[in-house]
């Protein structure tokens, strides 16, 4: 399969996800409505409310959740792909490790006895 079909397709599947979108809503409207009213609460404590105050109100709040929905995805695609290339053995560190294993002689105890001493001079 073609990775940027499968790199799309998991994005697509990431944000059909409804902890993807909780988990965006928990930090990100929060965190965004906490940082409108530092930025524009004085405006509206002083009652100097214009229509670009309120627009800057409200876009504060989606921009902040906009990046934890992201973030959130890209969370959720990580967590497939390493999910994926773990049953599928392609991992590489797995791989390496197997090759390695296959590669690599073990010492028995006749390559120890043949073996020279160590000598110091």
């Amino acid at each position: 399969m073609n990775s940027a079909n499968t790199t799309a397709s998991l994005w697509s599947a990431a944000l059909r996800q409804r902890t993807v979108w909780s988990r965006a809503a928990t930090v990100g409207l929060p965190v965004g409505c906490l940082q409108a009213a530092i930025n524009q609460g004085d405006l509206w404590w002083e009652h100097s409310v214009t229509a670009g105050v309120i627009a800057k109100t409200i876009v504060s709040p989606l921009i902040t959740f906009s990046v934890a929905l992201i973030s959130a995805a890209a969370t959720w695609v990580e967590k497939q792909r390493s999910v994926e290339s773990s049953r599928s053995g392609r991992s590489p560190q797995l791989r390496d490790r197997r090759e390695e294993a296959l590669t690599s002689k073990s010492p028995t105890p006749a390559d120890h006895m043949n073996s020279k001493p160590l000598t110091i001079e």
